[in-house]
């Protein structure tokens, strides 16, 4: 449980060997009870120097991941044997901007704020879109030629083969857009999509 005194945004997510929270406000989490309530399922857990968020990377067993709900204005997040997917799928919505190209939409009455990642173990970083409703993720992996959205459980998480790419936060969402429109014209959001990391 991680107790929060304001209305919080999250993302929950596995990259790799490592299940990632965050939460789009900056506190220090103390891990010693963390660790030892995880013991059985969770092998390594640090939180990285972010600023403006609260970025928590977790070595898990094979297979563990997280749900996550809240309580209030605290987040709870169930680590047990299940894939990496959420209670609802967010909607992704293609649209075609005169002027911009092709964007994708990521409409929700509850946004959170975006947070730029730095991986340490793969070297890059990857974008992060916290949802405050709780449970809204991507249920498997969608591959563009520019990007890929990961599998979470709650939250989207973009990671980009391009610098160019914008991915912006309104009051109604989020949108992902690149000066030149984005390569998606082929790829529609509701076609079916790779399994993810399990």
């Amino acid at each position: 449980v991680f107790q929060w005194p304001e209305d919080v945004g999250a993302a929950a997510f596995r990259r790799g060997s490592s299940v990632w929270i965050v939460f789009d406000r900056r506190t220090a989490i103390n891990l010693a009870p963390l660790r030892a309530q995880g013991a059985p399922l969770i092998d390594r857990i640090e939180q990285l120097p972010i600023t403006g968020a609260t970025v928590l990377r977790i070595k898990t067993k094979p297979g563990i991941n997280p749900s996550a709900r809240r309580e209030g204005f605290d987040w709870v997040m169930e680590f047990r044997r299940q894939p990496i997917r959420p209670q609802q799928q967010v909607t992704i919505q293609a649209k075609a901007d005169v002027d911009a190209g092709p964007q994708l939409i990521f409409p929700t009455v509850e946004p959170g704020n975006l947070i730029n990642v730095f991986d340490p173990e793969i070297g890059d970083t990857i974008r992060v879109a916290a949802y405050k409703e709780p449970g809204l993720g991507v249920n498997g992996i969608r591959r563009y030629p520019e990007f890929q959205i990961l599998p979470s459980a709650q939250g989207v998480v973009i990671e980009t083969f391009s610098d160019e790419l914008l991915l912006d936060r309104s009051f109604d969402g989020f949108q992902l857009s690149s000066p030149e429109g984005l390569h998606i014209s082929a790829v529609s959001p509701e076609t079916p999509v790779t399994s993810g990391p399990q």
